[in-house]
């Protein structure tokens, strides 16, 4: 492979740790020495801002709004996830051989030889450390994974060409988890396209992935091969979530674990994390499973996953914590303090007590809803002329265009067992395994899967049809006759989203204002 202009050529720099001097493939990568230096560089993606800028046109301050998705924090989570992903990445390097090698053709060879003889992944010998290097990311939704992700991926230049051996090594490769949650044919899919877009002179896709007859076993081949042969650093699999298991019922006999109790994911491995893990031990390329509090269940409940996934300086991530006073600033007033001077509002007001606790109450320190209600009131203000935040304009954006988040958010801010279990996504991980959790998850799966055409009552009588456009807002009503049962059935589109409500309405009137079955609803 030659160089290319969309790569980095590779300088070297010596390392002061023994095991890290003389390997081209570390001594290519920033050390970053410094906190201040590394702080830096993950917020050099942010917005430029200006004072000046409060006086362009209304249009194009609305464009500047617009730049906030970019905005970005180096909080002490942030950089704590960078250290840790970086240390990672160095010790996975250690004793990796580059193209061209002796050692790269002999394992190039026997990875070809098992797939031309069709055996399995695990057949490949393993490196042990890639085992020890595993490790997982959880937190809620919209805590700021994959923003940190993104940042800390820029930390490095996406491709580095090392012109002695030719390679063209990949720091990080991050992609998302296929949404199918079971199929290795789509993950190796999945990881054969990131390098594709990373290297588009490789033309893998139009190699690896026209042959849509390979099975799963050939493609998974064909993408670790490539992994190898761009010398792979991490392996960052986002939305890891999306793992599918099958359920376990318990021996007859046997009382139901406290995972099969809560309804929620048992503790078995998944074909992904196994093939995942497969891949990171016989390669020697550390994994990074990254996901929301539901990755919790998938690897919680055996010791395996649950040691590779703790440790190396990595914490579970909630939303923002918060000191409630802005001159003694956490995690949350830190962030909304640097979000604050992005108002490109001509009459900018003072970031106080009373603005941070307004903000926490609404978002719950939300990273993600924190920016975009800040950018959204500019938006409001700017479209009604207005030249200034206020109180009720931020409640008033609230009110309007975040209606979807209000009700996990509440259920956040109470901290309702009832209400977060259906938020699993967010819930808290020492509220998951409580008692008071595992009740209110059975409540719901009974609510969810009673049967009302087993209570013989019928409804008195057909309601009138009313117009489509007003089905999200109103109430599905319980004809008089009706059991306690059918209403439990009924009440669950109370907990639906906006979209789902038209179409669960429509079902319950067709049927004289109750569902016939469970799989209505």
């Amino acid at each position: 492979m030659t160089s290319s202009e969309r790569f980095a050529a590779a300088t070297y720099k010596s390392h002061a740790v023994d095991a890290y001097k003389n390997n081209p493939l570390i001594e290519a990568l920033e050390q970053f020495e410094t906190d201040e230096l590394l702080a830096q560089y993950l917020e050099r993606t942010n917005p430029r801002f200006d004072e000046q800028q409060r006086e362009f046109p209304k249009t194009t301050r609305l464009q500047l709004i617009s730049g906030l998705s970019r905005f970005a924090v180096a909080l002490p989570r942030t950089q704590e996830l960078a250290r840790a992903l970086i240390n990672l990445l160095m010790e996975g390097y250690v004793g990796r051989s580059v193209p061209e090698s002796k050692e790269f053709r002999t394992q190039t060879q026997e990875i070809f030889e098992n797939q031309k003889q069709k055996q399995p992944l695990e057949s490949l010998k393993a490196r042990t450390i890639g085992a020890e290097l595993s490790t997982a990311l959880i937190g809620a939704s919209g805590s700021g994974k994959s923003t940190a992700l993104r940042l800390i991926s820029q930390l490095y230049a996406p491709v580095y060409y090392h012109e002695e051996s030719g390679a063209a090594q990949i720091p990080f490769l991050i992609f998302d988890l296929p949404h199918d949650g079971r199929s290795i044919h789509s993950l190796a899919t999945a990881i054969i396209e990131e390098i594709d877009r990373l290297v588009p002179s490789g033309r893998y896709a139009e190699i690896y992935l026209s042959r849509t007859r390979k099975n799963a076993n050939d493609r998974i081949y064909d993408a670790i091969r490539l992994v190898r042969f761009h010398c792979v650093g991490l392996l960052i699999v986002d939305e890891s979530q999306n793992q599918k298991v099958v359920a376990k019922k318990p021996a007859r006999g046997r009382k139901a674990s406290p995972h099969e109790d809560t309804g929620l994911s048992p503790s078995i491995e998944t074909p992904l994390i196994s093939q995942l893990i497969t891949t990171s031990n016989r390669l020697g390329v550390p994994l990074v499973l990254v996901g929301t509090n539901e990755l919790h269940d998938v690897i919680s409940g055996r010791f395996s996953q649950s040691r590779r996934a703790c440790g190396h300086g990595i914490e579970r991530w909630g939303f923002l914590k918060r000191s409630g006073d802005v001159r003694k600033p956490d995690e949350f007033e830190a962030l909304v303090r640097k979000l604050w001077r992005y108002q490109w509002l001509r009459e900018p007001v003072k970031f106080s007590d009373a603005w941070s606790n307004l903000f926490f109450e609404l978002t719950q320190g939300n990273p993600d809803i924190i920016v975009k209600l800040f950018a959204s009131a500019q938006r409001r203000a700017l479209n009604s002329n207005l030249e200034g935040l206020t109180e009720e304009l931020i409640r008033e954006t609230f009110a309007a265009e975040f209606n979807s988040v209000h009700r996990p958010l509440q259920a956040v801010s109470t901290q309702n067992a009832e209400e977060l279990v259906q938020f699993i996504d967010i819930a808290p991980a020492n509220l998951r395994t409580g008692p008071g959790f595992a009740e209110a998850a059975k409540k719901l799966n009974v609510e969810k899967y009673e049967n009302p055409s087993l209570t013989g009552a019928q409804p008195s009588a057909p309601r009138a049809k009313r117009p489509r456009s007003t089905a999200v807002e109103q109430t599905p009503t319980v004809p008089d006759g009706a059991s306690t049962k059918r209403k439990k059935v009924v009440n669950l589109a109370d907990a639906l989203s906006a979209g789902q409500k038209a179409d669960v309405e429509k079902r319950l009137r067709k049927s004289g204002g109750l569902a016939s079955s469970h799989e209505e609803i």
